[in-house]
Order: C-alpha cells, then sequence, then structure tokens
C-alpha cells in the first residue's frame, strides 16, 4: 500500500476519563487529520453535520477540512487513542468503521505513544512507526468492512418497535436528538428514500396486516395504531392508496374466497357424468337410471319404475312403463 507514502506523523495521544459528564471538545477547520481509536466507553462525535457514535474497538477519521464537536456527554468512563497526521486533503481510511484484532492496534499505538515522548527520536522513524500502525488498520478495515451509515440501521428498529404508537419524523429525530431535516437529509443518503416515506411504508404494511384479521374491526384498529379516531385513519389510508381500509378487506376476502371456488367446483363433477339422464337432476335414485324414458321428469316416486304395482294410474304416456301389468287404463 503506497497510498500512505505522502502522510507524516504531526502529534499522538491518549485520552481517558471516568467523568460520565465529559465531551470531545469543538474541533475548528485544521491543517491536520486524526484518527481515532476508541477501546473503552462511547464517543459521541458530530462532524459536517452528521453524527457518530464510536463505540469500544472502533475508529472515526476526522478530515481536516471539516469543522465537529462532541455532540453529547459520554455518559461513562471513556478511553481512546488519537494520532495526529498531515498529508493530502482526503486520507484513504474510511470514515467510521471496526477493528478485529483491537488488542494488536492498541499495543502499535502504545509504541506510538512511548516513541513520540522521547526528543532524540528521529522524524522518519515516526512516520515508519506511524505507517505501520496504518497499515495494520487499512488491512483490518478492508476485511471487516466498512459500517453501515450511523444511526440509520438504530432509527429503523426503533420505528419498528414503536409502530403501534404512530412515530411521526419529529418523535423519530427528538429521540435520536436530531433536528427533523439533518435526520430526515441523512436517511436519504444512506436508505434512498426519505424518513417521512419510510414511516409511511411501515404505518400501511401494518394497517394491511391488521385488516387480514377478520376480528379486528377498522374502529378497533385505528385505535390500536393510536389515531386520534377511525375517520383519521382511513383517510390516511385512502390518501396513500387510494382505496379506503373497508375496501381493502372486502378484497382481499373476495380473493381468498375465489380461490377456493374451484375446489367446490370439482366436488359437484360426478352429478354431470355418464349415467345419469341429461337436465335430470341426480338425486342417486333408481328411477334416474337409464330405465327411464327420455325427457320423464323425475317423479322421485317409486311408481316411476319398471315394476309398477297394478291398476296405478297411468300418467299420460304408454312409453312410460315397457311391462304395465293388463288391465291398466290407456
Amino acid at each position: 500500500m503506497t497510498e500512505l507514502e505522502g502522510y507524516t506523523f504531526y502529534d499522538c495521544g491518549f485520552i481517558h476519563s471516568d467523568n460520565p459528564l465529559w465531551k470531545h471538545s469543538a474541533r475548528g477547520f485544521h491543517s491536520r487529520n486524526n484518527l481515532i481509536f476508541v477501546t473503552e466507553g462511547v464517543l459521541y462525535f458530530e462532524e459536517n453535520g452528521v453524527r457518530y457514535d464510536v463505540s469500544s474497538g472502533e475508529c472515526l477519521l476526522l478530515e481536516s477540512r471539516y469543522q465537529g464537536r462532541g455532540y453529547r456527554p459520554s455518559g461513562g468512563p471513556i478511553t481512546f487513542f488519537y494520532t495526529l497526521f498531515e498529508g493530502p486533503s482526503e486520507p484513504p481510511f474510511p470514515k467510521h468503521f471496526a477493528l478485529r484484532r483491537t488488542e494488536f492496534i492498541r499495543r502499535l499505538h502504545t509504541q506510538l505513544l512511548e516513541c513520540a515522548g522521547r526528543y532524540d527520536f528521529p522524524s522518519y522513524a515516526m512516520n515508519s512507526l506511524m505507517r505501520t500502525l496504518f497499515y495494520e488498520i487499512l488491512y483490518q478495515s478492508a476485511h471487516r468492512g466498512e459500517r453501515r451509515a450511523p444511526v440509520t440501521e438504530d432509527i429503523k428498529n426503533w420505528i419498528y418497535k414503536r409502530q403501534y404508537h404512530n412515530p411521526s419524523v419529529q418523535d423519530v429525530a427528538a429521540h435520536f436528538h436530531f433536528c427533523p431535516d439533518h435526520l430526515s437529509k441523512l436517511f436519504r443518503q444512506h436508505e434512498h428514500m426519505t424518513l417521512q416515506a419510510y414511516l409511511i411504508s411501515v404505518k400501511i404494511s401494518l394497517i394491511n396486516n391488521l385488516l387480514s384479521d377478520s376480528t379486528f374491526s377498522v374502529k378497533y384498529i385505528a385505535k390500536l395504531l393510536s389515531y386520534p379516531n377511525e375517520s383519521s385513519m382511513c383517510k390516511f389510508y385512502k390518501y396513500h392508496t387510494g382505496i379506503t381500509p373497508s375496501i381493502y378487506r372486502s378484497r382481499l376476502f373476495k380473493g381468498v374466497q375465489s380461490q377456493k371456488q374451484p375446489q367446490a367446483g370439482a366436488g359437484s363433477a360426478p352429478a354431470e357424468q355418464a349415467g345419469a339422464a341429461p337436465g335430470v337432476p341426480d338425486t342417486d335414485n333408481a328411477g334416474d337410471q337409464a330405465e327411464t324414458a327420455p325427457g320423464r321428469p323425475d317423479r322421485g316416486d317409486a311408481g316411476d319404475q319398471a315394476g309398477d304395482a297394478p291398476g296405478r294410474p297411468d300418467r299420460g304416456d304408454a312409453g312410460d312403463q315397457a311391462e304395465t301389468a293388463p288391465g291398466n287404463a290407456d
């Protein structure tokens, strides 16, 4: 890796505080970059309008071209190493990333600190030690991968847990200590959609899931999701989907019933099979068999069959009975 050859060592240090109110001081435009490696606690730092929560085992690159400041107290003990270095304005490090072999990185930082405290230690040797440290950090970051954009994953998890409370952009911003406009910009930059659009998609998806349960009334769902009333939820739903919740539910259940319909049709198929007289309802009766004359109305009576009792009144058609007893009225 020759991309570090243009960078030179300036200073390094070690910060530790047990004060939960400790907060990083403001950093103006600077002629030097600063690479921070946290070994205990969480460092809360904002640079160029973006907030970073840097936990133990993670690094944060503070660039000389940006201003920054600690945006909240550490809340507990905090320990980190820092290395100030000069060179091109865009160092080759990721912005915020985690390391794998943190103990090895700690030893290299400690060696750099010890040598920096020796006034007779030549500058070229300090540059060499710093680059050794930076090469190892680059190697680990390349194999571990850069962290996902800060905060956005936490925001999505928080919204999921609070979805029944109908959270707004302002609610999310207040919880994460962001300006609503800046938070929306940050969310869109890393999630490729606005925070408002994401909230709407979560709400619509949740309403649809609840509508699929026929035991929940629309009024009950509105109350469950913290809407002031049923009308408010219906207006929100129709504005974003084009239909009312009731119409969505009726279409949903109609689709389910239509999927079951072919099975019901298949069950009645035997009535159409050969052996039953065309157009005659299937009664599973002997009077419906092939010996019944075509076109004869089905009486559903044993008197319609071939063995009618003698003296049975004739129905008006001699062809109805092949063996009618002698003496029957014509």
